[in-house]
């Protein structure tokens, strides 16, 4: 059941390839609010990191629980 869910195509790729290009923008998105709020740019305020940093979590999680269930064909 996982495995069909994970290979759910939307626009030509599986929503695992989806989820895994999320979870990394999102973690590309946390680790520069971090920077650029230590080098003073707050073009994006600190209160952000924690949401952001959640979400990221999430995502990856999820995109874990896809890949790995292809892999042990759950």
């Amino acid at each position: 059941m996982i495995t069909n869910i994970g290979y759910t195509m939307i626009f030509g790729l599986p929503l695992t390839v989806w989820l895994g290009i999320a979870a990394f923008i999102a973690m590309i998105t946390t680790a520069l609010i971090a920077i650029l709020n230590e080098k003073g740019i707050h073009f994006i305020p600190f209160k952000y990191h924690h949401p952001c940093a959640i979400t990221a979590a999430i995502l990856a999680t999820i995109h874990v629980a896809f890949a790995f269930g292809a892999i042990l064909g759950l």
